[in-house]
């Protein structure tokens, strides 16, 4: 494509317009830019000439930009509420997903979880390795799965606040300080106790070892976007030159 083209897209997306709406304004504009160039060659100008005269009359980049961001139906949800995308979001799916978990790892302990105090509730054989992958997935892979799709959304929306950043530190705090516990009884298979907690929430610390967690969760989410913004800096001002 173009560099005019992908200097549009870049302001159009900074701006705040949907990424819908700006793959359908620029087939549109890359269209009429090709009608253009056809009626400038048969005009008889050869390609380069064409070419230049054909973006002339497109317009300028600027004001296509502008004329599309000023409408404020074609704004994305991340530009019109970026609170509601990077932290609401994120962590409702947090919660959701830990309640769903929550409630697999307890079925099969008695009758869903419940059972009399002191009293060893049983579970199948295999409940130790469901368990360890329940718990596995929440604490390793789902971080990076929500911490991920933050990133993804923020950069493919050229999304610039803090608000990317903030949703990130959330899940890297939230899956970072988080624990489960199983207390198995001398009886074989037998269950005393099973629940999930925060270091962040009252009468629990946080460790050592959730810290690394969090830093973890962090840098391996956070770095795609970082290192993105960096080289999509420089490129754009490769751009900018040509």
């Amino acid at each position: 494509m173009h560099p005019y083209f992908d200097l549009l897209r870049d302001r159009l997306l900074c701006g705040g317009v949907a990424p819908r709406h700006v793959a359908r304004y620029l087939t549109e504009l890359t269209e009429h830019f090709h009608d253009l160039m056809a009626e400038e060659r048969r005009a008889g100008r050869d390609c380069e000439t064409s070419e230049r005269s054909a973006l002339s009359r497109l317009g300028d980049a600027d004001y296509l930009a502008n004329t599309m961001i000023a409408r404020k139906e074609f704004q994305s949800w991340s530009r019109r509420a970026p609170w509601a995308v990077f932290f609401l979001g994120p962590l409702v799916a947090l919660v959701g997903i830990n309640l769903v978990n929550l409630l697999l790892i307890l079925r099969p302990v008695g009758s869903l979880g419940a059972g009399p105090a002191g009293v060893p509730m049983f579970v199948p054989s295999w409940y130790h390795s469901f368990f360890a992958a329940i718990t596995g997935f929440d604490l390793f892979l789902l971080p990076l799965v929500i911490g991920g799709a933050i990133s993804c959304l923020a950069i493919r929306q050229r999304t610039k606040s803090l608000w990317p950043l903030v949703g990130l530190v959330v899940v890297a705090v939230f899956c970072g300080t988080q624990y489960f516990r199983l207390g198995w009884s001398p009886i074989p298979n037998g269950v005393e106790s099973v629940g999930v907690s925060w270091g962040f929430v009252l009468h629990d610390h946080i460790t050592f070892g959730m810290g690394i967690r969090m830093l973890l969760n962090l840098g391996l989410t956070a770095a795609p976007l970082l290192l993105w913004r960096s080289s999509h800096s420089h490129r754009m001002i490769l751009v900018m030159k040509q």
